[in-house]
Parts: C-alpha cells; structure tokens; sequence
C-alpha cells in the first residue's frame, strides 16, 4: 500500500481534512481488502484440512473394519497354536499337525493428514470444539497402534524360534513354556485390541457424521 502527498500545496483547513479523509479512506479499504484475504486464505485452509483428515479417516475405518471382521479368525489361529504346544507338552501324537499358524493382524491407519494440518496451523481456525473430537479420534487410534505394535513384537518374537525350520515337536519343554506364554500373551491383546477397535470405530463416527 502507498500513501501520496497531495500534488500541490494544501491552501485551507478544508483541504487539509478533505486530503486526510482520503488518506484514512485509502488506509482503510487496503486494510479491510488484506483482512479479507487473509480470511479466505484462512478458510481455505481449513477446508483443505478438513477433507484431508476425513479422506483420512475414511481409509482407516476401512483398515480398522477390516482388523476387527479378521479378529476372530486370528484368535482361532492362536487357540489352535496352543492345543498344538499343549499335545507336544503332553507327548501326544501331532499326526500332519506339526506346524504353527501364528500372524499379525494389522490395521494401517494413518495421521499424516492430523499432523499437516496442526503444522500449517490450520487448527487454530476451527472451533474448539471440532479440534477437541479430532484429537480425541487420533488419541485413541494411537494407542490402539500401540497395543498393536506390541503384539507384533511379541508374534515376532515366537515366530523367532521356527526361524530354523524346527517344528513345535523338536522344542526343548523350556521353549515350549516360553511360546506358551506368549501365545497367551497375544490372545490376550487380540481381544483387548477389539475393544480399542470398536471404540475407535464410534468416534470415527462421531467425527464423520456416520
């Protein structure tokens, strides 16, 4: 914004407040233009913020749907580990049975789109109150990822022990009791991550109108 001296010299007091007026006038409209761009590109901002977390929590109620419809099926596998070691324990005839079933069911959920928008400051142009269900989504889902984290760590952990090939019949009782126990261990986090999951699944919910 510029401001001009007037051209010639100002000759009344009338001239002078009519120049000033006009100087103010000026002043103003180029503030209130700049207010109002800054609030467009504010909106903006928002709005981009907005479409990318629940384009976001779009793709992780999938991920997350998906975890909890193959939850079941995972626990199965895990009871089906267990009567294994309990036959090898109890010296039992393992049959074409000689082998464990042990995976990790992941749900890949996102934050990518949560962090930008509290990096770019987009949040502080939303209501409180919408921030506040925002961050009460992501708060959960992390730790819902670290309960999942942990039971990854612990199937990697038993899967360690076959790296070589051996079956569950070939295990010293030792080794035995140590798979025992953290077979139970993930048994015990599937169940606990369904109950994060289907809570989760509320407020993805709550969040996206569905």
């Amino acid at each position: 914004m510029e401001i001009h001296a007037p051209h010639g010299p100002i000759l009344s007091l009338k001239e002078f407040f009519v120049h000033i007026g006009i100087v103010t006038i000026g002043i103003l409209i180029a503030l209130s233009l700049e207010g109002l761009l800054e609030w467009r590109h504010h909106r903006e901002l928002v709005a981009e913020a907005r479409a990318n977390i629940a384009s976001e929590i779009q793709d992780n109620r999938k991920e997350l749907d998906y975890f909890i419809k193959n939850a079941p099926q995972t626990q199965k596998d895990y009871e089906q580990a267990l009567q294994l070691i309990g036959k090898v324990q109890a010296q039992h005839d393992l049959g074409t049975h000689s082998s464990l079933h042990l995976v990790a069911n992941l749900a890949e959920l996102n934050s990518a789109s949560w962090a930008t928008a509290q990096a770019v400051g987009a949040l502080s142009f939303m209501e409180y109150g919408e921030v506040k269900r925002y961050a009460r989504v992501y708060q959960l889902q992390e730790e819902f990822l670290r309960l999942q984290q942990k039971n990854l760590d612990t199937v990697t952990s038993a899967l360690a022990v076959f790296a070589e090939g051996k079956s569950p019949a070939e295990l010293p009782e030792a080794d035995l009791r140590t798979e025992r126990s953290r077979i139970l261990d993930s048994l015990s986090s599937i169940t606990i991550q369904q109950q994060f999951g289907q809570a989760l699944m509320k407020r993805y919910g709550e969040v996206s109108g569905k």
